[in-house]
């Protein structure tokens, strides 16, 4: 048995003049164009092998075509209209291949084609009047397929001994013998068509209709959002009147346009900036961490810390007052968190590695200092690991442990 594609060579043989017979092999692929050079072959089987893709308007120019036989291949597309121009065709057998669309009524114009089978395919439609002038026609099949509407019954449908119907249950009519169920009174059958139009076609109609308008809707309804939201995040919200909303203007105001002056701390996702900002009516001097967002994995550190931070409270703990995610003034992304501000320093600045001279350094933490810092600090990480779901702090060092009061 042969494999591959149908090779090509063989549909430049113009001596070929009888027949070419290539069934019950492996071939694959399609049905070349090249195939309309046989001009003067007069039987073409190609049955029982893996042909696939459309048949080519090409087989209109082998004219001399008697017997086409294309059965039990995988051949999808529609039946081009241009088969018919094959005049001296008797026998056109494409049974068993993944055949759609409608049957062309040109097809009933052929004159002198004596077999048609098209059974176990995907035809639709109905089958039109045109068959029923086809005098020679004696051997018809459209078993399953998924025809529907009338079957005629005049001309050579008045005798359909050797038709073949079944399989097609949206059919009916026809003369006794095909055995299909009466077709509806035509008031019924107009009221039949007429929803079958509207299941079929004004439904799905409206229904895209309705959805691109909807997709268009809030497309444009996004598009008109201001840019510049302020206190708000992807995936985060402070929803209520407890955390204030403040703008990135306010922001950059209240930080005289992020002055090195008012920064108070860095880390490696973020810096902290002492700002000022107008709170229940009333200037307030607030810390504000804004997130470096070049730094990959930052704003996963946003939304996290704003996760954990919307649900704890602990008089340990420093307190969020709100946080802005918007667009700065080059249109880029800007995240910060807003908290209250300890004017006191850090541990490690003020206490343990003081940045004043030698002569005017404080004197040390006392001991009970020490254990009443470590207790304080103990019960905010209890704290963090008891709630649901516990919360891991990561980054506990002096420098982020902020005395209440001057110590």
């Amino acid at each position: 048995m042969f494999t591959g594609p149908l090779p090509k060579e063989i549909f430049y043989l113009s001596s070929l003049t009888n027949a070419l017979d290539l069934s019950d092999n492996y071939f694959v692929g399609t049905l070349p164009p090249e195939v309309g050079l046989l001009t003067k072959v007069a039987y073409m089987y190609i049955s029982n092998n893996n042909l696939s893709g459309p048949l080519p308007d090409a087989l209109s120019s082998c004219q001399s075509l008697i017997h086409l036989r294309l059965d039990h291949n995988s051949i999808n597309s529609s039946i081009p209209a241009s088969v018919s121009k094959m005049q001296g065709l008797i026998l056109l057998n494409l049974t068993k291949n993944t055949l759609y669309g409608m049957i062309p009524r040109e097809l009933g114009l052929m004159d002198g084609i004596q077999e048609l089978h098209l059974a176990h395919n995907n035809l639709s439609g109905h089958i039109t009047e045109s068959f029923g002038n086809m005098t020679s026609l004696y051997r018809f099949d459209l078993s399953f397929n998924r025809l529907d509407d009338r079957v005629p019954s005049q001309g050579v449908f008045s005798n359909v001994t050797r038709f073949s119907f079944e399989g097609n249950s949206g059919l009916c009519g026809g003369v006794s013998e095909v055995y299909l169920p009466l077709c509806p009174p035509e008031s019924m059958e107009h009221g039949l068509r007429k929803r079958h139009f509207l299941m079929k076609v004004v439904i799905p109609i409206v229904a895209g209709i309705i959805i691109c308008s909807s997709l268009i809707l809030v497309f444009f309804t996004i598009r008109k959002k201001p840019k510049a939201q302020s206190a708000t995040t992807r995936g985060f919200q402070l929803a209520d009147d407890n955390y204030p909303r403040v703008s990135y203007a306010e922001l950059v105001q209240g930080t005289n346009c992020f002055a090195t002056d008012n920064l108070i701390g860095r880390g490696r996702y973020d810096s902290v900036y002492k700002c000022g900002l107008l709170l229940k009516n009333m200037m307030s001097t607030v810390a504000m961490k804004v997130f470096d967002l070049q730094q990959s994995g930052s704003s996963r550190s946003f939304l996290a810390e704003c996760e954990a931070l919307r649900k704890i409270c602990h008089h340990n703990l420093i307190s969020v007052i709100t946080c802005c995610s918007s667009l700065d003034s080059n249109q880029n992304d800007f995240k910060a968190i807003v908290f209250e501000f300890m004017p006191n320093g850090s541990l490690d600045n003020e206490w343990l590695h003081p940045d004043v001279p030698t002569s005017q350094q404080l004197q040390g933490l006392t001991m009970v200092q020490r254990l009443n810092i470590a207790v304080d600090v103990a019960d905010a990480l209890d704290y963090l690991h008891n709630c649901e779901p516990p919360v891991v702090h990561c980054d506990l060092k002096p420098s982020n442990i902020l005395p209440l009061i001057r110590i």
